[in-house]
């Protein structure tokens, strides 16, 4: 209807990304060889994706800065909730434990609320505002601030997004998400350089140095020594950082790596067939183990590309 209405042209160059994804989800379900169909709603998202694809300027900016502003309100009241049961006033209305084998495994459960989610660890809880880990709320921050910096100025809802753009920042960081703060600060880096702005420099300078002052500081508080336990390996040469590598799932991998089959190699052993062993075993892994022994090379190209 929108196409119609703003006389917007259906644009055959759009094909190109949304044949990529349809191309992505075909490996990943290695073309019905394990006996799985594409999901039907898969093929009608990507059908949409085209559809906005085709949407004009104007209409894709709008998108993008509605989605921006409601975004970031939902996510606000996940974190009023993270702040107010971390002093002490708790908003619980039920528990739930995570379909994670790992995460319970290792003790972790979800606290519910109508504002939001929080996912208990041993030490402390993450704020995750909808989400089901922090990772995920941070990197969708991180991205849309960088996104919508064009769109400021020239929107006619400057002050909402103005502020948008300031509790994504403010969310991002509580979270505590490593891909929030190393996608903001290669953002801030190539701002620095391409704009000469020194104020910008200095200013992350001095956000590096609260750092190294919180990572020396003795506290009590769980959260706080979380965000110590999280950073301070980082600045620490006689600490490891844990890149999830294990030795059950590396001798796993190597079924991949030494397997002959070439339809193995390319494309993978199916849907979840890593997360279900791994789930089995209860063994931990990093991400990429996922994507590889599911995908194979190409699944694994066409879904970072």
């Amino acid at each position: 209807y929108t196409l119609h209405k703003d006389g917007s042209a259906i644009r055959a160059r759009y094909l190109v990304p949304c044949s990529i994804v349809f191309l992505m989800f075909v490996v990943y379900y290695r073309f019905g060889l394990t006996g799985i169909a594409i999901p039907t709603r898969l093929l009608v998202l990507i059908v949409l994706l085209y559809l906005v694809f085709c949407l004009s300027e104007e209409r894709k900016a709008l998108l993008l800065e509605t989605f921006t502003i409601v975004f970031a309100a939902a996510m606000f009241l996940g974190m009023v909730y993270y702040l107010l049961r971390w002093i002490g006033v708790d908003l619980t209305t039920l528990t739930l434990e995570s379909p994670n084998v790992l995460k319970t495994a290792y003790g972790q459960y979800y606290s519910i609320s109508p504002f939001g989610v929080l996912l208990n660890k041993r030490v402390g809880f993450d704020y995750c505002g909808y989400f089901d880990e922090s990772g995920c709320l941070g990197t969708f921050a991180a991205l849309l601030f960088v996104a919508t910096k064009g769109l400021v100025e020239a929107s006619p809802k400057r002050g909402a997004l103005w502020l948008a753009r300031i509790i994504l920042i403010i969310e991002g960081a509580v979270s505590l998400s490593f891909a929030f703060y190393l996608i903001i600060g290669m953002y801030l880096c190539a701002q620095c350089v391409t704009t000469r702005k020194w104020s910008l420099l200095a200013g992350l300078i001095v956000a590096v140095g609260i750092v190294f002052f919180v990572m020396s500081i003795e506290v009590e508080n769980e959260t706080l020594i979380r965000l110590q336990q999280r950073f301070g390996a980082i600045f620490d040469r006689t600490s490891s950082i844990d890149n999830r590598l294990s030795t059950g799932a590396n001798a796993k991998m190597d079924e991949f790596f030494l397997n002959p089959s070439l339809i193995i190699q390319l494309f993978g052993f199916g849907p979840g067939e890593f997360a279900s062993w791994q789930a089995s075993h209860a063994v931990d892994g990093a991400s990429v183990y996922y994507y590889l022994y599911d995908r194979g090379y190409i699944g694994m190209i066409l879904y970072f590309g």
